[in-house]
């Protein structure tokens, strides 16, 4: 798409700032999302973070030796730039998810310790969150609030690689 991207996000620009006015309501899944609204488009937006289930969250009594990535596998989660990483220091690295991007990613990973998991249900996430080392965001800042929300409660650590655009 490298070439169309330009002309789609113009187009995209222009389409959203025609009907901007045609809406309610908005409301941001996080207070950046709502700043975001105002500082772009002048729109002012309440936040409300996703529900989060805290009750169902556990911490295991014993953390094994891997980090932890959960996600859509797509070029924009910044997925690579993880795998770069742990590539060259050798731990190990479990990937929960499936997306767009998985088959790059495969080739990309070099590294034994690096692991594709897939799809798991809630339970199996539950249990990979709480015996993680640390949870690694490599994404760039969208709802980084919510995501810190919701894994400040599982994993031990919190690590985020940020690859930001100007």
């Amino acid at each position: 798409m490298g070439s169309l991207q330009p002309l789609a996000t113009r187009y995209l620009k222009k389409w959203a700032l025609k009907t901007i006015n045609r809406v309610d309501y908005y409301v941001g899944v996080s207070k950046n999302i709502s700043e975001r609204l105002k500082r772009i488009y002048n729109i002012d937006a309440e936040y409300l973070y996703p529900f989060v289930k805290i009750s169902e969250f556990k911490i295991s009594d014993k953390t094994e030796v891997f980090f932890l990535i959960v996600s859509r596998l797509s070029a924009y989660k910044n997925i690579d730039l993880a795998i770069r990483v742990f590539n060259k220091i050798g731990m190990p690295l479990k990937i929960i998810g499936n997306g767009s991007s998985r088959k790059y990613l495969g080739k990309l990973a070099t590294s034994r310790s690096i692991e594709f998991i897939g799809r798991v249900s809630e339970e199996e996430l539950i249990n990979y969150y709480s015996k993680c080392r640390a949870y690694i965001f490599p994404g760039v800042q969208k709802i980084l609030e919510y995501r810190l929300l919701k894994h400040k409660h599982q994993a031990d650590l919190l690590l985020l690689c940020c690859r930001w655009s100007v």
